[in-house]
């Protein structure tokens, strides 16, 4: 079922591509020791509808440590422009993590001013399909409110942001999140060179609150990666 459903959504997609793009990012987590890294294809197309496939790998740690898919995301989304400024974003997120998938409907709202600066927001429903063992023992579906902002600004040569996400667990499910807790939040700054039209190189810092099972300490990740459009 798992490839079925990413399939029969493309066979619904119109087939005049406007933009495509593949992005590579590397990931280093220095609490815990581990490198990560995350594929992205995707395409846009001439009436406001895009896809996009992700997949994120852990890498080996260790000599009994194995290389592993953690997860694989296929999104759906529509682009619609209010005015030359404004943006409405409206998708579905399906992330596909071992023997569960998560849905994740969203709504986006992009403002680009004139003069460079922008400021995004997204609120995401996150809902898994089938019930996960609660802190209580219970069998029940896993629900969380995802909050995320983003502010920047925009040139022709680079561009730099700072992106805030705050994650709120609904059921009592907290080993959902990393910090044991119902609730965490991100920070992340990011920095873009637009090398040619088409390439570009980015880094990113993340604190990504702290780890539990670290005896709370914080979960920083540095991350390189590249972004191609055609």
């Amino acid at each position: 079922m798992k490839k079925i459903i990413p399939v029969s959504l493309l066979a619904l997609l119109p087939l005049t591509a406007t933009a495509g793009y593949v992005d590579f990012r590397t990931e280093y987590r220095s609490t815990t020791d581990q490198y990560n890294s995350r594929f992205i294809i995707g395409n846009h197309f001439d009436n406001g509808y895009g896809l996009e496939t992700l997949t994120n790998v852990r890498h080996a740690a260790g000599a009994y440590d194995e290389t592993r898919v953690i997860n694989t995301e296929f999104t759906h989304y529509y682009t619609h422009a209010i005015n030359d400024n404004f943006m409405l974003n409206p998708g579905l997120v399906m992330n596909f993590q071992g023997s569960n998938t998560f849905l994740m409907p969203y709504l986006k709202m992009n403002y680009n001013f004139d003069n460079g600066l922008f400021v995004h927001g997204r609120y995401r429903y996150d809902f898994s399909t089938e019930a996960l063992e609660n802190d209580y023992g219970n069998e029940e579906t896993a629900k969380r409110h995802r909050y995320d902002i983003w502010t920047g600004y925009n040139t022709d040569s680079y561009q730099i942001s700072y992106a805030f996400t705050y994650f709120d667990q609904i059921t009592h499910h907290t080993n959902e999140l990393a910090t044991g807790d119902l609730h965490a939040r991100e920070h992340t700054v990011k920095a873009v060179y637009k090398w040619k039209s088409n390439i570009r190189p980015y880094a990113e810092v993340v604190d990504a609150d702290t780890i539990a099972s670290k005896d709370d300490k914080t979960d920083w990740r540095f991350r390189l990666g590249v972004n191609f459009s055609f």
